[in-house]
Formats: structure tokens, sequence, C-alpha cells
């Protein structure tokens, strides 16, 4: 067995634990729910509310607030996008035969690619920008991004390692974009 493949069986055996062991008929619902937050759409609407109510981040800070943070979201996303060209990794449901099917209900594209997770990208982009600039409540940003992560586990359609590069790669995009912004003093 080769490196690849002992990933590969570690990720098979962690998404059936998540997704059929701990599964259970109101996990579904609330997983399908929290994964829905790291759509880019919803995210984008949460980080504008965090911002909004942000005490130095809100009022006339919030729309130059809010477009940086867009930055580091279109970043994660797209970078994530691009890098699944690149990685040919079926999603779960394509090739694990005993894991439900929650594909119907999130209306999943099965023949899209499952590395790395754009969902956990754009989910800590959101996290790191917002714990940068609201730092008292980091704890409760990461904690969402990481049960978004651990959502597209438990729903079948990403693998562990698909949504710890997804998070790395938005925290990483995160970080990039604050320090452009800190260098240009804006």
């Amino acid at each position: 067995m080769n490196f690849f493949d002992a990933i590969q069986r570690g990720d098979d055996a962690a998404t059936v634990f998540l997704n059929v062991r701990m599964g259970s008929e109101i996990g579904d619902w609330i997983m399908i729910f929290i994964t829905h937050l790291g759509n880019g759409l919803v995210a984008a609407a949460l980080v504008a509310l965090a911002l909004y109510l942000g005490r130095d981040t809100g009022g006339k800070n919030f729309w130059r607030n809010f477009l940086w943070a867009m930055a580091a979201l279109l970043a994660a996303g797209a970078t994530a996008q691009l890098i699944k060209f690149f990685f040919n990794r079926p999603r779960p449901l394509g090739g694990i035969s005993n894991l439900p099917q929650l594909r119907d209900i999130l209306r999943a594209d099965m023949h899209w690619r499952s590395f790395p997770s754009g969902h956990s990208a754009t989910a800590f982009a959101a996290a790191a920008y917002l714990a940068a600039k609201i730092k008292k409540l980091s704890p409760v940003f990461y904690c969402i991004a990481a049960l978004i992560a651990v959502s597209r586990v438990y729903t079948g359609v990403h693998f562990p390692t698909d949504v710890m590069a997804g998070a790395l790669l938005g925290a990483l995009a995160s970080k990039m974009i604050l320090e452009i912004r800190s260098r240009r003093g804006i």
C-alpha cells in the first residue's frame, strides 16, 4: 500500500464513521442546514451581518471591511475551484457504496471533483477574516467554520482531507488579503 492509498483508506473510514455510524435523521437535517452556511452567498450575508454588528467594523467602516472580506472569500473559493481541475478525486457518495444518499437533498453534483472543499475554504476564509477584525468572537467564527467542514464530510460530499485542505486554503487566503490591506494602510 502506498502513501495515497493509506490516506484514501483513512478518509473512507472517517467518512463512513461520520456519515453512517454517527448519522441520524435529525442529524441529517441539522448537518444539511449547517452545510448551507458555507455556500458563497449565504456566507457573504453572514459576514455582512457580523461586520455590520461589530463595534469597529460597522458604521462608516462597514463597506470597506465588507469588500475586503469578500476579496478573501472570492480568493479562497476561486482558488479551490482552480485546484479541483488538477485533482480528479471523486466525491465519497460516488465511491463509497453504503453512504446514505443525502445528495438528492443537497443537489450536489457527484461528477464534480472533491478536492479541496470549496465550502470549507469559504467558511475558513470568513472565519479568519472575521477573527482578525472582531477578535473577541474568534472562537465562535472558527467553531462555525469547523461545523461547516464537518458537515461536508457528514453529508458525504467530501472526505476529511478535502475539508482540511479547504480550511487551510481559506485561512491562507484571508491572511494574504489582510496582509495586502495592512500594507496598503487601508
